[in-house]
């Protein structure tokens, strides 16, 4: 007995998914057309596995975001970094040996301006290059060690960057 009403249940929520699909058919990829076929699929979901009585919905990430995407910007409006101050790229023949930092975050190589040391970094190398640790201050900090310390995390350990503390400054 209680396998027949396993098995018409799974009859009924097969029925909506096969009516769903079936009534999606050739519609277009306009936003109004992807937004009906949400709600619908929403409403089979719905249909076919219910949200328990009582049940609250509240999706927790433990991690906050709040700092994951950091820019030259975000770290000179915090002080750790200091317009004027002159970077200098990492052992290699490169076109240029500097970007400067400006006062309103970008770097300043060749005459170009960049919103990322990534750019500044693939403009002086010539391929992509993770910008982050290819330029250095003149104390020989690396720009990825003065945004992990923005974001509160431990340098990467490389001998001079050790030096960084928790509020940015060095030894």
């Amino acid at each position: 007995m209680g396998s027949q009403a396993g098995r018409n249940s799974r009859t009924r929520h097969l029925l909506l998914n096969s009516r769903l699909l079936s009534s999606i058919g050739d519609e277009q990829w306009a936003e109004e057309a992807i937004e009906a076929r949400t709600e619908r699929i929403i409403d089979v979901l719905l249909a076919v596995w219910p949200v328990p009585q009582g049940h609250t919905g509240q999706v927790v990430d433990p991690r906050d975001k709040s700092q994951d995407w950091v820019e030259v910007k975000d770290l000179v409006a915090a002080g750790l970094l200091t317009p004027g101050t002159i970077l200098t790229p990492r052992q290699g023949n490169w076109r240029s040996r500097e970007a400067l930092i400006r006062d309103n975050g970008t770097l300043e190589a060749e005459g170009q301006s960049f919103g990322s040391p990534s750019g500044a970094g693939r403009h002086v190398k010539g391929s992509v290059t993770n910008g982050w640790t290819f330029w250095s201050l003149p104390d020989g900090r690396r720009l990825i060690d003065v945004r992990a310390a923005f974001r509160g995390e431990k340098p990467t350990g490389d001998n001079k960057t050790t030096a960084l503390s928790e509020a940015g400054t060095t030894e």
